[in-house]
């Protein structure tokens, strides 16, 4: 007759008037979580609010806290563990619990898609393909701006808030981009004719100019204006409205103008 033990280790008991039969098993309990930080990103896992190292040993359905800290730009698109010596991915989130098997954590990211608003008046490209408002642009991405400036004015283009010359490169940082566009009139024409019975001339800086030249604001105009014989001087208009000249000389306006 044979009787069987199970005997923890380092046990001693007493042989009976039998025969003895000591068999041995072994369950595993632990198993390795295995992870790292990567060029882009930092990892740190916890078990029970205390952070572990990769290589930890745990026991099966521990609860597993992971915190991923992406580059500035960039979100986690997957992350999941492989079991060692399979291929399939297991899909986690941030906390799961940990299976019976040595694992490898993983993790994969994509760059966060930012919105650009363009005003009609800018061109926006990136590689050579023109942009529009339903594009997404991502941080690092090179945006070059193109716009035309109108004779007589200055325009003002801003990206998120910062001038930008028209063909100067933009390059997206982790933030949305709104271009915005502004122009402003400068100059204005100075419009005059001689009449039936009078010749007008304009000088500016004793240069006389001629009608329809364009002027800044606050330009002093000096006029030269000859009779006909028998006629007197009753009154000089700009747009139609009596001015009284001082010594000869007017000022522009922030308006186009006609001397009459």
């Amino acid at each position: 007759m044979f009787v069987a033990f199970a005997v923890p280790p380092a046990v001693t008991f007493v042989v009976g008037a039998e025969n003895v039969e000591i068999s041995y098993a072994k369950e595993q309990i632990e198993w390795q979580v295995n992870f790292a930080s990567g060029e882009n990103y930092t990892m740190i896992v916890k078990v029970n609010n205390a952070q572990i190292e990769s290589g930890t040993w745990l026991r099966k359905d521990v609860n597993i806290t992971i915190t991923i800290n992406p580059e500035i730009g960039y979100e986690v698109s997957k992350m999941y563990y492989k079991l060692e010596g399979l291929d399939d991915e297991v899909s986690i989130n941030n906390t799961f619990s940990m299976p019976a098997g040595n694992i490898t954590i993983s993790v994969e990211f994509e760059k966060i898609a930012y919105s650009l608003i363009i005003p009609n008046e800018v061109t926006v490209t990136r590689n050579g393909v023109t942009l529009t408002n339903s594009d997404k642009i991502y941080i690092g991405d090179e945006l070059t701006l193109t716009y035309s400036t109108p004779d007589h004015y200055r325009t003002l283009v801003k990206a998120n808030a910062t001038p930008r010359a028209s063909g100067e490169t933009y390059i997206v940082s982790a933030e949305d981009v709104v271009i915005s566009y502004s122009k402003t009139q400068f100059e204005w024409q100075v419009i005059f004719a001689d009449g039936e019975h009078y010749t007008i001339s304009v000088k500016t800086n004793g240069t006389p100019i001629e009608s329809g030249t364009w002027l800044e604001k606050d330009v002093e105009l000096e006029l030269v204006i000859s009779l006909a014989e028998g006629y007197d001087l009753t009154e000089v208009k700009v747009n139609g409205i009596v001015v009284e000249p001082i010594d000869n000389k007017i000022l522009t306006i922030a308006h186009n103008i006609t001397i009459s």
